[in-house]
């Protein structure tokens, strides 16, 4: 799988994020990503996707409850 380079910006962010979450780097990404729907217009993500075969697996197939919204904001 392919991974790119995070800038060093992100990273320290990242670490400070999840330091304050209590978890992993990766779960606190895992965090980010899950919230995408939230804050962009999933009918435009898939509009533009250039890969429909992996649409049962993204982020931006499923809604984001105001429930799970705070659980996963919580610090």
């Amino acid at each position: 799988m392919y991974t790119p380079p995070l800038s060093d910006f992100s990273v320290i962010s990242l670490r400070r994020l999840a330091w304050a979450m209590g978890i992993t780097m990766g779960k606190a990404f895992g965090r980010i990503v899950r919230l995408m729907p939230a804050m962009v217009d999933s009918a435009l993500v898939c509009q533009h996707c250039r890969d429909n075969t992996k649409c049962s697996d993204c982020v931006f197939k499923t809604t984001v409850s105001d429930s799970e919204k705070a659980a996963l904001t919580a610090i």
